[in-house]
C-alpha cells in the first residue's frame, strides 16, 4: 500500500529511504483535534491509514 500525505495539496507519498518520514494521527483525542484544526481541511476526519509527512512539522517536534 502506497502511503501519501493528507495536508492540504501536499503531494509527498512514502519512498524507502527518501527524504520525508510518515506520521499517524495521535491517539489522544485532543491531540488528535488540534491536528486536524492545523490541517485547516474542511470536514476532514482521519482515519487510521491518514498520515502526514515530516514536511509539515517543525525540526523541533522530533527527539
Amino acid at each position: 500500500m502506497v502511503l501519501y500525505c493528507c495536508a492540504f495539496n501536499c503531494k509527498e507519498n512514502y519512498v524507502k529511504g527518501g527524504p520525508y518520514t510518515f506520521h499517524s494521527f495521535p491517539k489522544d483525542e485532543t491531540r488528535r483535534k488540534e491536528w486536524c484544526r492545523l490541517l485547516r481541511r474542511e470536514n476532514f476526519t482521519p482515519t487510521n491509514a491518514s498520515k502526514i509527512c515530516s514536511k509539515h512539522f517543525d525540526y523541533e517536534c522530533f527527539d
